[in-house]
């Protein structure tokens, strides 16, 4: 199944880049014409952390494609978007529930990438990303202890966080990444 995701990615840009060849149309043109499309993929996944490398290579792969971003870049958003499934199977779900599934939708238009991680974890609904204190690295240095850093990273990563919790008792994560960043 992970070879197949990626040529079912690729066929799309494969097929416009192959016609546009047949045109006569030159490689600077081609390469306008996909920065003008917008890609939309949305996938749905149990929420288990054995599930965590395929969508964080199915997001590296994806994005790294993106006109503008880079290799980095790609591995950070997979890296934010790691770490934000990784809470919401932790803390959202809480408990091992076989039936909890999570909704990733990625975005990639000519401006960003965008995110949209959506559960339905019982435990998300007191989730106030406003309220959360700064790390005390300090403190992490001289007693070091896994966990807490995550949504700090998933912000030093992308560029505009939101959460909201939906009518349908949805928690959505919305991450954006700007294809050029300003600073």
């Amino acid at each position: 199944m992970h070879d197949i995701l990626p040529l079912f990615l690729e066929d799309p840009m494969t097929s416009l880049a192959s016609q546009a060849k047949a045109l006569g149309i030159p490689e600077t043109d081609i390469q306008r014409i996909c920065m003008e499309t917008d890609c939309r993929l949305r996938l749905v996944f149990p929420a288990e952390t054995r599930q965590l490398e395929l969508i964080r290579r199915l997001a590296r792969n994806t994005t790294e494609k993106t006109p503008g971003l880079d290799s980095d870049a790609a591995y950070d958003i997979a890296l934010a978007l790691d770490e934000a499934c990784t809470n919401v199977i932790s803390h959202a779900y809480g408990t091992h529930d076989p039936s909890a599934l999570i909704e990733a939708e990625i975005r990639i238009s000519s401006k960003d990438v965008t995110i949209i991680l959506t559960d339905h974890g019982v435990h998300g609904h007191s989730f106030h990303p406003d309220k959360l204190p700064p790390p005390d690295i300090k403190a992490l240095y001289t007693n070091p202890k896994p966990g807490g850093l995550g949504f700090h990273l998933i912000k030093k990563i992308m560029d505009e966080l939101s959460y909201e919790k939906g009518p349908d008792n949805a928690n959505r994560l919305t991450m954006k990444r700007y294809l050029s960043r300003s600073g």
